[in-house]
């Protein structure tokens, strides 16, 4: 099994975000879904935002609209993705709402946090901590065997990216869906 690190493929595709300003106009002050990347479930608050597509910096060429893509600690899908992929995907987090320049897009909240079901190799894995501050990841390793039943996940290890084994790249390969770059690297940035 091979496991991997989710990106955007920003060098391809245009990026997606959600203002700060929108999400506490929707939803109040106390919703900071941006600024806290532990899992918690937002269904029940959640008031559809809206969102826009834009180009990123020192990338030219990323003039097109990403079937699948990442946002913070979510991944972003527009209506194609959406359909092809939530039957798959519903048990591992909520699907959430998003107007974007005219279409509806959904946020996956990925609630399957590989700690919880022992997939981290803790002897395996260590964390950079600078003056008590987590600075990032030195090495990350996961029990592979422990997540066969799960494609898509997060870490508690670093909450930041969403993981997903081969299983998830083979259905977005052979669903032809653009937007994402699978690092083997797991504990890259970029």
């Amino acid at each position: 099994m091979t496991i991997y690190r989710l990106r955007p493929d920003c060098e391809n595709y245009m990026s997606f975000h959600i203002s700060n300003d929108e999400i506490i106009y929707k939803m109040g002050e106390d919703m900071m879904i941006h600024f806290d990347p532990t899992p918690h479930e937002y269904t029940s608050v959640w008031k559809k935002p809206d969102a826009e597509f834009y180009k990123p910096d020192n990338f030219s060429n990323a003039n097109k609209i990403p079937d699948i893509t990442t946002w913070a600690y979510y991944l972003v899908l527009n209506e194609k993705a959406y359909k092809k992929l939530s039957a798959t995907l519903e048990s591992h987090g909520e699907f959430l709402p998003v107007n974007c320049e005219g279409y509806i897009y959904y946020l996956l909240n990925t609630l399957v946090i590989a700690d919880t079901i022992d997939a981290v190799d803790h002897e395996q894995s260590d964390r950079d901590i600078q003056d008590g501050v987590y600075m990032g990841l030195k090495k990350l390793s996961f029990k592979e065997n422990n997540l066969k039943d799960n494609i898509l996940f997060k870490t508690e290890y670093d909450y930041t990216p969403v993981f997903c084994t081969d299983k998830f790249k083979k259905i977005i390969d052979k669903e032809n869906l653009k937007g994402l770059i699978f690092r083997t690297d797991l504990e890259g940035t970029i």
